[in-house]
Formats: structure tokens, sequence, C-alpha cells
């Protein structure tokens, strides 16, 4: 009777132990990084790039800001990030020293101002200036043949 005894408290230990126990494999342990990427004036940039690494591993992330210009990563692992977003006809703004702690949340909102305009134009023909040299030439001709014409009949010039 008493191995009965032993037996049924060590069951129960047993049971206590695995299901009291707290589940640490539940608990959080990424953060995540969220923000909002404007222009100089204060209006959002949908579509911007924005990049993070995680400065001590090197992990690197990217995503696209919606609608809204608002950007989302989650599951982080812990650590110091760098956070910077890039759009076409925009600085790229980059800002450094960003730390994650477990479950944390850190906002990161990114201003880009103007970037330089750049336009390249490459003319390959222009077929409107071909005609036109075409046709004052013509014209040029016509005069001379007027004036010979002219001449020849014993008229002056």
């Amino acid at each position: 009777m008493k191995s009965k005894t032993r037996l049924g408290r060590l069951a129960l230990l047993f049971a206590v132990l695995v299901l009291g126990a707290p589940r640490v494999g539940a608990q959080g342990t990424g953060g995540r990084i969220s923000g909002t990427v404007l222009d100089s004036s204060g209006a959002v940039l949908p579509g911007a790039t924005v990049t993070i690494v995680q400065e001590q591993t090197k992990l690197t992330k990217s995503t696209t800001t919606d609608k809204d210009g608002a950007y989302l990563f989650v599951s982080l692992p812990v650590g110091t990030y760098t956070v910077s977003a890039e759009l076409s006809g925009f600085r790229k703004q980059i800002k450094a020293g960003y730390t994650l702690v477990s479950d944390g949340r850190v906002t990161a909102d990114l201003a880009l101002p103007v970037g330089k305009m750049s336009e390249v134009v490459e003319v390959l023909g222009c077929p409107l200036q071909t005609a036109y040299s075409r046709l004052h030439a013509a014209r040029k001709a016509m005069k001379v043949l007027l004036q010979r014409s002219r001449l020849a009949r014993g008229g002056s010039a």
C-alpha cells in the first residue's frame, strides 16, 4: 500500500510541476519598431522603403510604408537598431541608437527632406528642326532661281 501512495504522490507532484509551471515559451521576447514617414511639411509618404539594421548582429529587414505612411516590424530580437527611410525624390534619412528591450515598443518617425531633382533629356533627332532646315534651304534656292530668271529676262535684281 505504501508503494501505491508513494506512486500517487509522485504522479500528483509531476502533474503540478507540468501543469502549474509558467509557460516560458508563451512569453514574448521580441519587440517591435514602428513609425510614420513624412515629408518636411508633415505630409505622409506612402511607398517609402524603411530598413532596420540591428547594430550587433547586422540583422536587416525592410518594408514599405502603407497609404498612411506607417510601417511596422514585429518579433524583433533585443538590441540597438538603426532605422532608415528613402523614397525617390527625397533624401534618405538615417537614425541610429534605438534600443529595443524584451517585449519593447519603439517608435521611430522619420521626416524626409526633398532631394535634388536631376533631369536628363536625350535628344536623338529633331525632325522638326530638320524639316525647318530643309524648308529654309528650299526657300533660299527658290529665291536664287527667281533672281536668275529676272536677270535672264533683262530685269533688275
